[in-house]
């Protein structure tokens, strides 16, 4: 217990500073917007409207943006809201220090009309994702380390948040879902590792509550409803009637957790199940797979090239856990299938492939093997070498999330790597001009 306790310690003290670091030196605006304004606003309706009428703040929104939110209107006569409101119940105690504190210092806000949207709203708001990012980091590790030995989960957990699109949303845009969705999957994966070999019932009430949060956040997250089913069902040990009734916990308590999302929906749109963006959201047949991957329209391993390391890690773990692998390929796989057929498969205005950086904790254990492969083989250049990689690799990452929130490199079309390389080189520039 005395060495997992210092190895969390080590690991949550090191990121911790990594952050604090890229905070003072970047400077980031955290301001509610785009996606996050969406999430956001059932919080600031409920507590300071005492409804769920967003009228008034997609008028705000459209002053602000030049949008047309406010016309938005569902078959109910609601003022629609597309996005989940699980990101709203998880900031709830963050945003109550944040109302006390604007409540008694009276801060003011010449942005914003409304309440609600100040800069403590906005610094509450980056501390609730940094709070669950750190749980999700923790949790990756504790899983990673059940698989591998501690220092390669330290590490792997320590750097796959660095060279992935999660970063982004953390350090600059904390009112997305991402961090959160991560948050409850990881702890989803964490559980599932933890119960697959227990014959007891009551474990699934665990995997239900956490596969329920995860829907709440985002509800394409119901794929991973695979991982816990495909435990349950091929434990071999447990009675037929302990997985009846294992299945029934499961499934009742992630129907109550996602219960508020279902009423929501009901209040909104009319009915209890839907897709809020429409059928015409997707398109099943034409899914643009290699253009989600390799596009420079925000494809997935041309904007984080180091996760086809990670890919290639998790399918060469293959050979010493079938099942596991073959599950969370499964899962990736059908994720990659689902974002890749929206019809906005590039994500708007996306840092890379933001909607597959919930999923890290997969990379991760890619990660982890190559790691642990190279040490077992005791090959000491190679190591080196991959580790002289993954740290160009994160530079590479870094560089390319600041030249995004500058605006030397553009969000909203396609880009070439030239485009890349020039913006970064910008932005070493701009950075060592700040320095001296």
């Amino acid at each position: 217990m005395k060495i997992r306790f210092n190895n969390i310690y080590c690991l949550i003290v090191a990121n911790l500073i990594i952050i604090a670091a890229l905070i003072f030196i970047l400077k980031p605006s955290w301001q509610i917007g785009g996606d996050g304004y969406g999430y956001y606003i059932y919080l600031r309706s409920l507590v300071f409207d005492r409804n769920f009428d967003f009228t008034n703040e997609y008028q705000q929104f459209d002053k602000l943006y030049g949008a047309n939110m406010s016309a938005n209107i569902t078959s109910a006569g609601k003022a629609a809201n597309l996005f989940s409101v699980g990101p709203s119940i998880l900031w709830s105690p963050f945003f109550a220090v944040a109302y006390a504190v604007e409540k008694n210092w009276r801060l003011a806000d010449r942005r914003h009309e409304l309440e609600g949207f100040g800069p403590p709203y906005q610094i509450a708001i980056f501390f609730a994702a940094l709070f669950y990012f750190i749980w999700g980091l923790a949790l990756t590790y504790l899983s990673l380390k059940d698989l591998f030995n501690k220092r390669i989960a330290v590490a792997a957990s320590s750097i796959i948040w660095l060279i992935s699109p999660l970063i982004f949303y953390l350090i600059y845009e904390p009112s997305m879902s991402h961090v959160f969705s991560f948050f409850a999957l990881s702890g989803l994966f964490y559980f599932c590792l933890k119960y697959k070999n227990n014959l007891n019932p009551k474990e699934y009430l665990v995997l239900g509550f956490w596969l329920g949060l995860a829907m709440l956040i985002r509800w394409q997250n119901i794929m991973v409803i695979i991982f816990p089913l495909y435990i349950l069902f091929s434990n071999r040990l447990m009675f037929f009637g302990n997985k009846i009734k294992s299945f029934l916990y499961f499934i009742l308590t992630g129907l109550i957790i996602f219960l508020p999302q279902l009423l929501m929906w009901r209040y909104l749109f009319g009915r209890f199940v839907l897709m809020p963006q429409g059928h015409d959201f997707f398109n099943w047949s034409n899914p643009q797979f290699f253009n989600f991957l390799f596009s420079g329209y925000h494809g997935l391993l041309s904007w984080q090239p180091l996760l086809a390391l990670c890919l290639l890690g998790l399918i060469l773990y293959f050979r010493r856990q079938k099942s596991l692998v073959f599950v969370l390929l499964l899962i990736l796989l059908g994720q990659i299938y689902i974002n890749s057929a929206t019809v906005d498969w590039m994500g708007g205005r996306s840092f890379g492939a933001r909607r597959m950086s919930d999923y890290i904790f997969i990379f991760a254990i890619g990660l982890a093997f190559i790691l642990d492969y190279l040490k077992h083989k005791k090959k000491r250049f190679l190591n080196r070498f991959v580790y002289l990689i993954l740290i160009l690799g994160i530079g590479w990452n870094l560089l390319l999330m600041v030249s995004s929130a500058r605006g030397l490199l553009p969000l909203d079309k396609p880009i070439t790597i030239n485009q890349m390389l020039n913006a970064q080189k910008e932005t070493v520039l701009s950075l060592m001009n700040i320095k001296n």
